[in-house]
């Protein structure tokens, strides 16, 4: 990315609102009758890239579909699964997926679904204790 893609980013049209179902194209579905949390990162973003060692922690914890929406490289995901171990599923997303067509403004972000991709609940995230606040877990 050079500098130019990086302080030009286009804001989203619209936001995600409380109750918006995410599009098709993104509905991400192991099991249809779990909700979901899906984390969206990028790799140039430094709380994006501190967030990375507690996932492990809210996925074996949570009860729900653990999913990882990250502008990266196949190479990229592939030493991200290894390194940290991941159990749940990375999905390999654009920039534009974030910030233009899931409506997000910032990273790292987390979107509590229901298992009709409903927007449950979605917040900024630095932790694992953010994460569960997300989905009601203390």
């Amino acid at each position: 990315m050079n500098m130019k893609e990086l302080f030009s980013k286009k804001q989203p049209d619209k936001e995600k609102q409380i109750g918006e179902i995410i599009p098709e194209p993104y509905q991400y579905s192991e099991d249809s009758s779990k909700d979901k949390v899906y984390c969206l990162i990028s790799l140039t973003c430094m709380h994006c890239v501190d967030l990375l060692p507690y996932l492990n922690n809210f996925a074996s914890s949570y009860s729900g579909e653990l999913y990882l929406l990250c502008n990266c490289t196949s190479e990229e995901m592939t030493d991200l699964i290894q390194y940290f171990d991941y159990k749940f599923k990375l999905i390999q997303v654009t920039e534009e997926d974030i910030f233009q067509n899931l409506g997000i403004k910032q990273t790292p972000y987390a979107m509590h679904l229901s298992n009709q991709f409903e927007v449950l609940n979605e917040s900024i995230v630095y932790n694992d204790d953010d994460m569960r606040r997300l989905v009601g877990e203390r």
